[in-house]
């Protein structure tokens, strides 16, 4: 996405997410985020403006950062009225989330997610068992059904985007049980991209795939009509 302008709704005082994932570079997810965690919209909204109205460039403004950005308490109402300053200071800037998908059952977050020109949502698992062990929902708060119901519900203009990191080892989800599952449940929400990748280095007992397992998952999916965009780094 080239030079993105991140913009963090989490804040940056400790990770807010609603996922404890084994591979997370931020570390692990002491308890779910409390509402008064978040940062005010109006202190949000205030950094984004003092950020459009600078030189600095940018190819896309980015909902990301440390945590899950949709489990901010305003989340809808924050991404409207970044909206606006974006059509006000740079109207050719496109915005994009980068998102754990967890939320997407909420119809209003679903509408909040329209209001990007891309939103990437992730799905690492293919059924409630493997999604445990991996994404390991804090405190049991997301369910796996609801979730892909959400994902398979949401279908923003152009399509749908999702996005996996694929591993071998323990846990896994590029062989055997877990993986059959992950194919059939991607196939049965039908993103129209899937962008795929892997670890950069071993975590704990999980490893990377290598180039031709990535090449084979994405030929596995084109019976479904998925793209696959593999993102891989040279000498890895």
């Amino acid at each position: 996405m080239g030079r993105s302008l991140g913009v963090n709704p989490s804040g940056t005082k400790r990770k807010l997410c609603n996922f404890n994932c084994v591979y997370c570079f931020y570390g692990p997810t002491g308890a779910l985020p409390r509402t008064e965690e978040f940062p005010a919209v109006e202190e949000v909204l205030d950094a984004v403006e003092n950020a459009l109205r600078s030189a600095v460039a940018a190819d896309w403004l980015t909902f990301s950062g440390n945590g899950e950005s949709t489990l901010h308490p305003e989340f809808p109402r924050l991404v409207r009225e970044v909206k606006r300053l974006v059509k006000r200071f740079r109207p050719r800037l496109p915005m994009a989330l980068l998102s754990n998908g967890s939320t997407a059952f909420d119809p209003e977050v679903r509408a909040a997610l329209r209001e990007f020109d891309l939103s990437v949502l992730k799905l690492d698992a293919g059924d409630a068992r493997n999604f445990a062990a991996i994404n390991r929902p804090v405190g049991g708060s997301v369910d796996f059904d609801r979730m892909v119901g959400g994902l398979r519900a949401f279908e923003p203009p152009g399509g749908l985007t999702m996005q996996t990191v694929m591993f071998s080892g323990n846990p896994t989800n590029s062989s055997g049980e877990a993986y059959r599952n992950w194919v059939k449940t991607i196939g049965a929400i039908r993103p129209r991209v899937l962008q795929l990748y892997t670890l950069d280095d071993p975590v704990g007992r999980m490893l990377p795939v290598d180039h031709s397992r990535l090449a084979q998952v994405s030929r596995d999916l084109e019976e479904y009509g998925v793209e696959v965009k593999t993102y891989w780094e040279e000498g890895a």
